[in-house]
């Protein structure tokens, strides 16, 4: 992966579903923003698609010329039963008022739950993930589909992800 003057190369592993959902190529003119301070870095493009950075491009990341911009990890609360600590009722209250002032309501959030149960168990099961998991996790989790349906559950993935937006 390069950043450069006219944006970002990236390099896939051949036959990757990233490589067609993301592209090799993005021009500064397709970054909508950027949040160089996420784990991993983001950069979110102007048709909702959100494409992950290695952790040391951060610097040149937050010196591109994009607008910088935090977002709520609705990820990070969505998935927070799923890391390998205890879920308490305050722990539950917490992640339910960030994700309620994102518009998610308690059906969807079971909703959105439900879907990801099996891979994010499993995930935990083969990391034994203490420390929290977010958007990035759950695609890594996704990753053994195959190309259309991680394509699909990419966009749903993102979809999500873009209403910590305010």
């Amino acid at each position: 992966m390069r950043i450069g003057a006219d944006g970002v190369t990236l390099g896939w592993p051949r036959f990757s579903p990233e490589a067609r959902y993301s592209g090799r190529f993005i021009p500064w003119s397709r970054v909508r923003d950027a949040d160089p301070e996420a784990f991993p870095p983001e950069l979110r493009l102007v048709g909702g698609r959100t494409v992950f950075l290695g952790r040391e491009h951060a610097t040149a990341l937050a010196a591109a010329p994009v607008t910088v911009r935090k977002r709520v990890d609705v990820w990070g609360a969505l998935l927070e039963p799923f890391v390998d600590t205890e879920y308490d009722d305050e722990t539950h209250a917490v992640c339910a008022r960030r994700l309620h002032s994102c518009g998610f309501s308690d059906a969807e959030i079971r909703r959105i739950r439900r879907r990801v149960r099996r891979r994010m168990t499993a995930l935990t099961l083969l990391t034994w993930e203490w420390g929290g998991y977010g958007h990035s996790d759950v695609l890594v989790a996704s990753g053994l589909a195959p190309g259309f349906a991680y394509r699909r559950f990419r966009r749903w993935a993102d979809a999500i992800a873009a209403r910590g937006e305010r």
